[in-house]
């Protein structure tokens, strides 16, 4: 009899370690389960075509994720970004199929019941650190996008706020073991008048962190110039768009040059942002050089020159 407790008391206790690997606070274990029960009632208001119970429930969902989620990170999380059909209400993981053979023997698992250990996780990353220390005066915003198709990833995205100017970051998560892609991105925007920087260098990202400014990424020399390289084909690409919209003539053949030279600066853009990618893809790169040489001839040289200057 003795025996018999000795092994209860101690498959208990290794019980209790267990959970507290992922939460040792029981407010947070009631608030998981409230959230899993107002996504069951979610779902069931969606496939009764529901609306005001959809809504409702949407509205109790953010309330409770913004609890959640500001007490797992410690940083105060001022809005959920929930939308239909987007991310609400969480699809049960046997409905979510793998779109790349690649992935298709990955596990995929529910957001909600693992949400305390994908939070604990980014948690402990030092981007999240870093952004956290900075941001956490501002309003800040999660999206949690479902992107558990591909390798079994769960979407994190944080965005703080300043008047019109947006600081985004994102974490992937695997949804499963809740293990987090040591990753640097950080994005500066303001999308009323359609400004954006972004960098996924660490040492651009970090330096940016680490300014006052609210968010401005400094690029590295030879990215810099590729940005500015970029920043004319998108100004020869206007032009082009002003042209044909002020054409009067419906002849094709005064049209058909410039729609040709379109496609071209289209196809370059596409190889300058390939090449200030930090995850530089030799292979895809030297194929859309390839392609672009057998539409347009060669690539011009004063791209060459810049990609030579590629560290």
């Amino acid at each position: 009899m003795k025996l018999e407790y000795g092994i209860i008391t101690v498959v208990g206790v290794l019980a209790c370690i267990s959970l507290g690997l992922i939460t040792n606070d029981p407010n947070e274990i009631v608030s998981l389960s409230s959230l899993e029960k107002i996504n069951q009632k979610a779902q069931e208001a969606k496939e009764s075509e529901n609306q005001n119970s959809l809504d409702e429930h949407k509205s109790k969902m953010k309330k409770q994720l913004q609890s959640v989620t500001s007490s797992i990170l410690g940083v105060e999380i001022d809005s959920i970004y929930l939308k239909e059909d987007w991310n609400f209400p969480f699809r049960d993981s046997s409905e979510v199929k793998h779109s790349s053979e690649e992935y298709k023997n990955t596990p995929i698992c529910n957001i909600l019941p693992n949400l305390s250990l994908h939070l604990q996780n980014i948690r402990e990353t030092e981007l999240f650190f870093m952004y956290s220390e900075k941001y956490q005066k501002y309003p800040i915003e999660l999206d949690i996008a479902d992107e558990r198709y591909y390798n079994s990833t769960v979407h994190y995205g944080f965005s703080a706020k300043s008047g019109d100017k947006h600081a985004s970051t994102f974490f992937h998560v695997d949804s499963c073991t809740g293990e987090t892609l040591d990753y640097f991105f950080l994005r500066c925007h303001e999308p009323v008048i359609k400004n954006a920087t972004s960098s996924n260098y660490p040492n651009e990202v970090i330096s940016s962190l680490q300014s006052d400014d609210f968010c401005e990424i400094h690029l590295d020399p030879w990215r810099q110039e590729l940005a500015k390289y970029n920043e004319q084909i998108s100004i020869d690409v206007k032009n082009y768009l002003k042209i044909i919209q002020q054409q009067d003539s419906k002849d094709p053949e005064d049209i058909n040059p410039i729609v040709k030279d379109l496609h071209r600066l289209n196809l370059l853009s596409e190889l300058v942002r390939l090449a200030m990618d930090n995850n530089f893809d030799e292979t895809e790169f030297t194929e859309k050089i390839k392609h672009y040489e057998q539409r347009y001839d060669s690539v011009p040289d004063e791209f060459l020159e810049l990609l030579g200057d590629r560290i």
